[in-house]
């Protein structure tokens, strides 16, 4: 893979990080709302009773419902957790690569990447001059790529960074 695709790649990442954590945030929350609903769902203890003779087939006794609205959350629930398990190790990845900058260059690509700052900002941010910020930030996206995609001559699947977290 060429440098400016990995650049390119870590540019991605960097900008769709706040979009990403909160994208997980609500995956947890969605899933601790389906186990709490699936606590609250009592389950009656009285068969169903129709005037119908042979119950229909769309006579589903109360239990039976309540045993598949519980199934149909468990597989709600794995599909969210399957998710999250896709995407939080890439953020974490984020997070682990931003610790290990100096706090200028921390400063520079979380206020130009992430919070998407204009130059001065940037600058400002980072308590050094715009000109300064614009000759590092390529210098600090190289650093980056290579800490977390490893160096360029050591190949790291791709597919792993290219989920898209709509």
């Amino acid at each position: 893979m060429e440098t400016n695709d990995r650049i390119e790649q870590v540019k991605g990442l960097l900008h769709r990080y706040h979009r990403t954590a909160v994208y997980i945030k609500n995956l947890k929350e969605e899933i601790a709302d389906k186990k709490a609903q699936m606590e609250a769902m009592p389950a009656p203890k009285v068969p169903g009773y129709s005037p119908t003779p042979g119950g229909g087939a769309n006579n589903l006794s109360p239990e039976k419902r309540a045993y598949f609205a519980n199934e149909r959350a468990l597989e709600r629930i794995t599909e969210l957790q399957c998710r999250i398990n896709d995407l939080e190790p890439i953020l974490l990845r984020v997070d682990r690569t931003l610790d290990a900058l100096t706090v200028t260059d921390r400063n520079i690509i979380v206020s130009r990447c992430i919070n998407h700052y204009p130059w001065n900002m940037t600058a400002r941010t980072a308590h050094c001059s715009p000109s300064y910020c614009r000759r590092r930030i390529d210098r600090i996206l190289s650093l980056m790529a290579d800490m977390m995609l490893g160096p360029g001559d050591i190949p790291i699947p791709m597919e792993l960074f290219t989920q898209d977290t709509q």
